[in-house]
């Protein structure tokens, strides 16, 4: 891929960092995730992203059970998308909390 196709493709993808784009849906609560700030412009879309997400304590609760829908969701105009978290991510993701 040349660079310039590079650009007009990680381009097509501004506003991914703005609040509610990319978010953590566990049941019915949803947690947005922050982005490092300094890496876009109004102009240019950077290809790499720092994202945490601030998950409140009753969230954590609700992602420990396993029988309560947990996923990733992207909401784009260029890039709607959905991933189930796995058990295994699950457990990953309350050790990070938990520390």
């Amino acid at each position: 891929m040349e660079t310039d196709e590079v650009r007009r493709t990680v381009n097509r993808f501004m506003g991914l960092d703005r609040a509610g784009v990319l978010s953590l849906r566990v049941g019915s609560q949803r947690v947005d995730a922050r982005f490092e700030e300094g890496h876009s412009s109004e102009e240019k879309m950077a290809a790499v992203h720092y994202v945490r997400f601030v998950v409140p304590q009753g969230v954590r609760e609700v992602l420990d059970d396993p029988s309560v829908d947990a996923r990733f969701v992207v909401d784009h105009p260029h890039c709607a998308a959905q991933a189930p978290i796995p058990p295994s991510l699950r457990a990953e993701l309350l050790k990070d909390l938990a520390s």
